[in-house]
């Protein structure tokens, strides 16, 4: 049997304060009731209040994707009621882009802009698919983006790469992926960083375009890293998406925090990213 106390959000960016109130009031256990967006806020509670030696956190997935609660063994909400009373603690890592965390990914490019982009409404009625759809839709007139992308700029010497980009995923808990076994190693202290070049040189046919999606994988450059610069050339902003949730910035430095969230997981859940 389960104790505690239900808050209901209201408004955006109302689990951040109640996650933080929650702590002040000496709460041991958060648990985010919601989707990705509603995981976040949540954690951006934690991180406002200094909490990560404090409490334990849960995910009952009851949003559109729940990519996060997927990544750790939590497909569905009587799966989430379980864990959150015998699933297993672990130690995982946590994102930060500049001030603001992220537990998934921090994305950047035509799937980030897609997102912002995506109808409340189309979500309610067809889920997850709503994102594949707005990414279909923009992929012809997206004009992509110039990055310059530096792996640890803190060290002496350090490997850089810049120039046009269609999709830049800094994946934490996720790795990007056409076929599946997206969970990335969220313990290891490293990102799994995804550049996908112009990708003008594909074109996605109405008839078939998640097959020919599958096309991009031999284009992508792969990173490893614990910290990362990404500056916007051409004094321009980019959209970047933490986890969902829409920030604009013309220049990021992404940093891991290693294994500073103590997380309820299911059984599927798999350490080194395999499962």
């Amino acid at each position: 049997m389960l104790d505690g106390t239900v808050h209901l959000t209201d408004h955006h960016g109302h689990a951040v304060t109640l996650a933080e109130q929650a702590i002040d009031a000496g709460a041991t256990t958060l648990v985010a009731v919601g989707g990705d967006g509603t995981v976040n806020e949540v954690l951006q509670g934690i991180v406002a209040a200094d909490g990560f030696e404090q409490v334990d956190f849960g995910v009952i997935p009851a949003g559109t994707g729940n990519s996060f609660a997927k990544n750790i063994g939590i497909p569905d909400i009587e799966t989430g009621f379980d864990v959150l009373q015998h699933g297993e603690r672990r130690r995982i890592d946590v994102g930060m882009a500049n001030h603001a965390p992220f537990l998934n990914s921090c994305i950047a490019g035509l799937t980030a802009e897609a997102s912002g982009r995506t109808d409340s409404g189309l979500k309610a009625r067809i889920g997850v698919a709503a994102y594949v759809l707005s990414t279909i839709r923009m992929w012809s007139a997206y004009d992509g983006l110039t990055l310059r992308v530096e792996v640890d700029p803190r060290a002496s010497s350090h490997p850089a790469w810049s120039g046009p980009v269609g999709l830049v995923v800094v994946g934490n808990a996720r790795r990007f992926s056409m076929t599946g076994g997206e969970q990335a190693n969220v313990e290891d202290g490293l990102f799994d960083v995804a550049i996908l070049e112009d990708p003008g040189s594909i074109e996605l046919s109405t008839d078939s375009p998640l097959d020919r999606l599958g096309e991009l994988l031999p284009e992508l450059i792969r990173l490893h890293a614990p910290t990362l610069a990404i500056t916007v050339e051409h004094d321009e902003t980019a959209q970047f998406s933490l986890d969902g949730e829409m920030q604009t910035y013309a220049s990021v430095t992404l940093e891991v925090r290693p294994r500073v969230l103590r997380v309820a997981v299911g059984e599927s859940y798999e350490p080194d990213g395999i499962g």
